[in-house]
């Protein structure tokens, strides 16, 4: 499946549009990643580009089933306009959130440059590695729909403190099948990938330090889009981790193209509590 087919909205009726069901893997758990890319094609369609959009994951649901999406549009200004979102399984509540929407304008123009890294072909996709792993173990690799959409390439890096402003992980990206719609599927496919991580990264200064087994799930997810990108191309994900306290963590992204132009940013807060004894 492309990213144009997974993101192929049918309207069905006045501010709402039914989402395909996803491929079947061996995931037990909704990949966020999918409905932030869900909310971004919906909330884009009949107005100006997503620059921002702030979501929570409430309900679980299953990818295997269409999706229904509800679109308001709460404001349409001179420059900015405002939709809410809301994205429903079976009439359960997934995801609520709001979305701005700015095609630009003229102002100033600056950044954080983009960390030296390897270069994709250098590095393994990371499907391939977890294929191994589990060619070792005498098992069958298990199959992740963000594997399956995405050639994403880790870079190992060494250990860094929590809050550091150094990154803590960093990974390419780009699709497996080119992306051949417009601007707000090449947007969903890099909202689909900054999910891709931000638990883990934020956990792994807790883990490194031999720390006890937790219950993690993502919470939220907020996104800014700086400049438009095709994502076509190579993209760094640049993830970090801040802080994790009171069974919650926050993590944060930056996201490059491969000639160092920042066009996005991501952030997530995440359940981090102490794993439950099961009782018998």
């Amino acid at each position: 499946m492309t990213f144009d087919e997974l993101f192929a909205l049918t309207p069905a009726s006045e501010g709402r549009w039914i989402a395909p069901a996803a491929p079947a893997t061996d995931e037990r758990r909704l990949f966020g990643g999918l409905l932030i890319g869900q909310a971004i094609v919906a909330a884009s369609m009949q107005t100006q580009r997503c620059h921002a959009l702030h979501a929570f994951f409430i309900g679980v649901g299953e990818m295997q089933e269409p999706f229904d999406i509800e679109v308001e549009a709460t404001r349409d200004g001179g420059s900015f306009a405002t939709r809410r979102v809301e994205i429903r399984q079976r009439r359960q509540l997934l995801l609520a959130g709001y979305s701005s929407h700015h095609d630009g304008d003229a102002g100033p123009n600056y950044q954080a440059p983009m960390p030296d890294m390897p270069a994709p072909e250098d590095l393994e996709d990371q499907r391939v590695t977890r294929g191994k792993r589990a060619e070792d173990r005498a098992k069958p690799a298990r199959r992740y729909l963000s594997e399956d959409m995405l050639d994403a390439r880790p870079v190992e890096l060494p250990p860094v403190p929590p809050g550091s402003d150094r990154p803590g992980r960093a990974v390419w990206f780009r699709p497996r099948q080119p992306i051949r719609g417009g601007v707000e599927v090449h947007q969903a496919a890099i909202g689909f990938a900054s999910d891709m991580g931000l638990v883990h990264v934020g956990l792994l200064p807790h883990f490194r330090a031999g720390g006890f087994p937790v219950q993690a799930a993502s919470l939220d997810h907020s996104i800014w889009f700086h400049r438009e990108a095709t994502a076509n191309d190579w993209m760094l994900h640049v993830q970090s981790a801040r802080v994790a306290a009171v069974g919650r963590g926050l993590s944060q992204s930056a996201i490059y193209t491969r000639d160092g132009r920042l066009v996005a940013s991501a952030s997530q807060e995440f359940l981090a509590r102490r794993q439950r004894e099961k009782t018998s």
